[in-house]
């Protein structure tokens, strides 16, 4: 699961937006990105599951992982200055 800030947001307690992924990469295009500026920083940080989310929808896999399932730690942040 991918746990994302609001733009220029550092603290990682305010990630409150989650990216859902079975694969061992994920791809952000423009409608899952937040509205952002050139020059904005977005922040995201990354944690695994053993087990597989529960749901129809990205969004409801990485909740149902967020409040069921053990995960691991948050990985270092990785920030993404746009360009765009």
């Amino acid at each position: 699961m991918i746990h994302a800030s609001p733009v220029n947001e550092t603290d990682p307690h305010k990630a409150i937006f989650m990216y859902y992924t079975e694969n061992p990469n994920y791809r952000f295009t423009p409608s899952n990105l937040q509205s952002h500026q050139p020059g904005d920083v977005l922040r995201y940080w990354i944690q695994a599951f053993d087990e597989v989310g529960v749901g129809a929808t990205e969004t409801e896999k990485a909740e149902y992982l967020n409040v069921n399932g053990f995960g691991s730690e948050w990985s270092s942040v990785v920030e993404m200055t746009m360009k765009k």
